[in-house]
């Protein structure tokens, strides 16, 4: 039958229009709404784009995570310890000078000690130098006799005191026997002399009443002076002092073949 209307002049225009009518929203709407009327009381009626039922706070609320179950560590091989080798360090030497053998009490005067100060306080004059009143001293001990020179020094009682008190002093204190042994190891090692070295200690002289900075300048001036021949000969002689203080010491038997 719609095949027989479609045939028929202006059937199919006609049947075209109305079908894009029914197409468009405005056609379409009221059709659709009333066929939902109609299956509304024996279907479930489920359209596109319905309101979604809203989510309660318990549904909105995460499940807290389940706790992980701690994996079961592998038990591992101990470690070796690796010995650690300690470096040994050499202890420090301490520093010691002479002024750790100082000891806290003066030494008591000896006899050209309190003869030179005596001297001094006599015979002193303000225009004079200390050295020319020193070497006026140094004369007048020199013409006094054994007898007038046990005069001057310390009594034997002060010399017998400071003896037991220096003895006493020197087994007692720590920093004292510290400072001996040191030095004393230090002395054994003998220095090297040298020309110069050796014609200072031949010629220096301990008698005389000049100071020793004043006898160190004059025996410079004296070597310098010196032709290199004879700064040669200086210098073989202090080789042989260094030869005789490294050389060992004669055993008794060799000195008692030689004194006979």
């Amino acid at each position: 039958m719609l095949s027989a209307i479609l045939k028929a002049p202006f059937a199919r225009s006609l049947f075209l229009t109305s079908v894009s009518r029914l197409a468009r929203p405005a056609v379409a709407r009221p059709l659709l709404f009333s066929e939902a009327k109609r299956t509304f009381l024996t279907t479930t009626a489920v359209f596109e784009g319905a309101a979604k039922p809203k989510k309660t706070a318990a549904s909105k609320a995460k499940k807290a995570p389940a706790a992980k179950k701690p994996k079961k560590a592998a038990a591992k091989a101990p470690k070796k310890v690796k010995v650690k080798k300690v470096k040994k360090v050499k202890a420090k030497e301490p520093k010691v000078f002479k002024k750790h053998l100082k000891l806290p009490f003066p030494r008591p005067r000896t006899a050209w000690q309190d003869f030179y100060f005596n001297y001094i306080r006599e015979h002193r004059l303000p225009h004079e130098k200390l050295t020319d009143h020193a070497h006026g001293a140094s004369l007048a001990w020199r013409s006094l006799s054994a007898e007038e020179k046990e005069k001057y020094g310390a009594s034997k009682e002060e010399r017998e005191e400071y003896l037991k008190k220096s003895k006493e002093f020197r087994t007692t204190d720590a920093t004292y026997r510290k400072a001996f042994r040191v030095l004393r190891k230090r002395r054994a090692t003998p220095l090297h002399l040298g020309g110069y070295n050796a014609f200072v200690r031949m010629n220096f002289d301990k008698t005389s009443p000049l100071s020793f900075i004043q006898q160190g300048a004059l025996l410079a001036n004296r070597w310098s002076a010196l032709s290199p021949e004879e700064k040669a000969v200086w210098k073989e002689r202090g080789a042989e002092m260094t030869s005789r203080k490294l050389s060992p010491l004669p055993s008794k038997d060799a000195q008692a073949e030689k004194s006979e």
